[in-house]
């Protein structure tokens, strides 16, 4: 049965009557520009239905973040099958790594998952040495790591991996200047992803690159 491109209230009662007559009857629509609302779903379990009995199913991967966030902001269990959830993917962690980094320093959780998006030659036992200089010396990520460069923690590094964390420090401040100015979010991205050159290392990966693009595109910018 096709439906609607967008869900009303009074229509979500009259498909909930179906439902009830047909509880296995398949809806569907093959418009392009078909919106659910996600709203839809809370007034069907206001309705009573079983969520046992509820299942969404979505074209592409991108899809499914619209009705995450919806069930994620009720409350509402869900189970992903044959597939990851939205915000479990990697490309998504990555961009979301970029943010926190960009708004605390002292994620090192962050910092590692970024520090070699693209490769700087920065390894795990590169890593833990960062990492015990930031313990020894009780300080942040990036206090650390400008305190190396600049000869006055002593870390042995090669001229590739200080060049390295040169950029990286670069870009991150860049990243706080902007979010001290209060740019939108979807600016932001756009700039990590821009001077991160991160669509240039999915790229890396063909078969994978457009999926993993139109995840990115996405996540929800309309924030200030």
């Amino acid at each position: 049965m096709k439906i609607p491109n967008l869900l009303s209230v009074d229509q979500c009662d009259n498909l909930l009557e179906k439902f009830k007559k047909f509880p296995n009857q398949v809806y569907h629509t093959t418009d392009p520009t078909f919106r659910f609302k996600p709203s839809a779903i809370g007034h069907f379990l206001v309705c009573e239905m079983s969520l046992n009995e509820c299942a969404i199913f979505f074209r592409t991967h991108s899809q499914s973040r619209l009705f995450e966030d919806y069930l994620l902001k009720e409350n509402i269990p869900y189970v992903i099958i044959g597939g990851l959830s939205f915000y479990q993917r990697k490309e998504i962690k990555d961009i979301l790594a970029w943010l926190r980094m960009t708004l605390a320093s002292t994620d090192f959780i962050a910092f590692s998952r970024t520090i070699n998006l693209p490769k700087r030659g920065l390894g795990d036992t590169t890593l833990q040495k960062l990492r015990e200089a930031i313990e020894k010396y009780k300080t942040d990520i990036l206090t650390c790591i400008q305190s190396i460069l600049n000869n006055q923690i002593p870390c042995k590094l090669s001229a590739k991996q200080l060049q390295g964390l040169r950029e990286y420090i670069d870009l991150i401040l860049s990243l706080q200047k902007s979010a001290l100015q209060k740019t939108k979010l979807s600016l932001l991205i756009e700039q990590i992803i821009h001077q991160s050159h991160y669509f240039d290392y999915l790229r890396e990966d063909p078969d994978s690159y457009q999926d993993r693009r139109g995840n990115i595109e996405e996540l929800p910018c309309d924030q200030n």
